[in-house]
């Protein structure tokens, strides 16, 4: 038994000093080092083509959806066209409805009104006093400059906004385009006028710094760039901004032109608040995707005129009430992260070698992952979640197909080397003891039955004398070569050669009393 445990450390140990001598192959921390700069280079230029942009855009909106709801905001009223106002009124609404509803709505002294209905031409009857109610100050028509759609004629431009939205790819609505350069002076959008004439009336003006963002109150508003956040070369054009939605479907009141005609809206709900009036009726068409819309199976779509009002929400929320808004990191920032996450993935990959603590520590670490950057989401900042985590599973994954890559190649080699002094059976022992051999040389004691075997060549050295050198070692070489052979058939291990002779050892079937 101890001549088998030195001729297994032996031939394991000059089988790893063979291995690194002669293949070829990599560290750990190469396979590292490798895995990250990989990773990180590829994940990158995709990120910088677009092709993860749809992935950061599903965590947003999931993220958006888990977010508290904030509730309503108290200075809004929606008056909303209902498919039962349609059934009464009919569509488009006539100018004489649109008059009485205006008129009803001044009786209870609002701040403003926000008329988010086309109107560049009349809807008879009732065309003049549509036109009278529309002198009054306090109310902001639309236009929409994408259909070329022109405002109210008799509308002063001070009182006009544009109504276009703006869609990312999958048609959801996420930014807000406040302004844009017109041919001939800056062009305001539909809530930001709102905006500007509620705050002008509490003398609150908005300036500009030296980087050309907007400054209001409390706020200051982030302009989006092209490569913001999850995004990547979109159409930043104008000033746009993310719309840091208020509530999934409790922005405001929401009554319908038949209750307001019929005076059954208590005035409260009016008094000194901003009104805005716009369809909510399905066929009509004017609702569209949010971040909320994948969570909702019955109404998905959110109507126009409330997305109208969460863009105004959140004007006047961060600019009165100090409610953040959206901020991101620089690009170089969010490449780093990236990297980073490659290398923490790499290290652990590299340092939890058990499967149960890799897999522990593994999920562990997408969870400080995922926890950050939705605490960082909570402060309203949005950094990149899926390209870092695919850079921490793809860099760890690397590693650890290599580990196992580079022990299969150990295994085949060990097993080639102890297969020429070994049966399979005691090779494959051998390697499954490998970590024991390498640390101290031997093997674990085992008390076992074996039957030894001795051979000799009867006259060999009368023999040799006769043959020449060549001719002997040739002939010698063959008789050991088969004698060995058929002792591994039989399931022995050649413990040495003596010349022209062998000791073998052979293990009994039977266990020992």
């Amino acid at each position: 038994m101890g001549n088998i445990n030195r001729i297994g450390g032996f031939v394991v140990s000059k089988f790893w000093y063979r291995l690194w001598e002669k293949v070829p192959d990599l560290t750990g921390l190469g396979a590292m080092v490798i895995a990250t700069v990989l990773t990180s280079s590829v994940l990158l230029g995709v990120r910088e083509l677009g092709g993860i942009q749809r992935l950061e855009l599903m965590v947003f909106d999931s993220m958006m959806r888990l977010r508290p709801d904030e509730g309503r905001d108290p200075r809004l009223l929606v008056v909303g066209i209902t498919e039962e106002d349609i059934e009464v009124h009919g569509w488009p609404l006539s100018d004489q409805v649109l008059a009485q509803l205006l008129g009803k709505l001044q009786s209870y002294q609002p701040r403003l009104i926000g008329l988010d209905l086309y109107r560049n031409v009349p809807q008879p009857p009732g065309h003049e006093d549509f036109l009278q109610q529309l002198k009054a100050t306090n109310i902001i028509g639309i236009r929409e400059d994408a259909g070329r759609v022109g405002p109210p004629p008799s509308m002063p431009p001070e009182q006009i906004g544009f109504n276009d939205l703006v869609f990312d790819q999958d048609g959801a609505i996420r930014r807000s385009l406040m302004t844009f350069n017109g041919k001939e002076t800056i062009q305001l959008s539909f809530s930001l006028r709102l905006a500007y004439s509620y705050l002008e009336s509490k003398q609150i003006q908005p300036t500009t710094n030296g980087s050309g963002q907007i400054l209001w109150g409390q706020a200051t508003f982030e302009r989006l760039q092209s490569n913001s956040g999850g995004y990547k070369r979109i159409d930043a054009g104008g000033y746009q901004i993310l719309i840091n939605y208020r509530s999934k479907a409790n922005l405001a009141p929401v009554v319908s032109v038949s209750e307001v005609l019929s005076g059954s809206v208590p005035r409260e709900w009016v008094k000194d608040k901003i009104v805005l009036i716009g369809s909510t009726a399905p066929s009509l068409k004017d609702v569209h995707f949010t971040p909320y819309s994948p969570g909702e199976d019955e109404n998905p779509m959110m109507p126009g005129v409330i997305i109208h009002g969460q863009m105004l929400s959140q004007i006047l929320s961060a600019v009165i009430d100090g409610r953040p808004m959206f901020w991101f990191w620089p690009e170089w920032v969010e490449g780093w992260w990236l990297v980073g996450w490659a290398v923490v993935g790499g290290t652990v990959a590299m340092f939890c070698r058990h499967p149960v603590i890799l897999g522990l520590t593994g999920t562990a670490m997408v969870g400080v992952l995922v926890g950050s950057c939705w605490w960082i989401f909570l402060q309203a900042g949005w950094v990149p979640v899926f390209s870092p985590m695919m850079a921490y599973l793809v860099t760890g994954g690397f590693v650890v197909a290599h580990r196992a890559y580079q022990a299969g190649r150990q295994q085949q080699v060990v097993m080639k080397l102890l297969g020429q002094n070994t049966s399979p059976e005691i090779a494959d022992a051998l390697w499954k003891s490998r970590d024991r051999l390498l640390k101290d040389g031997r093997m674990p004691g085992q008390k076992l039955m074996a039957t030894m075997l001795f051979t000799d060549l009867k006259s060999f050295s009368t023999i040799s004398e006769q043959m020449p050198p060549e001719v002997l070692m040739e002939w010698l070489n063959e008789y050991l070569g088969a004698l060995t052979e058929t002792v591994q058939a039989h399931h022995g291990i050649i413990n040495k050669f003596t010349g022209d002779g062998i000791m073998a050892a052979f293990k009994s079937r039977g266990p020992i009393d």
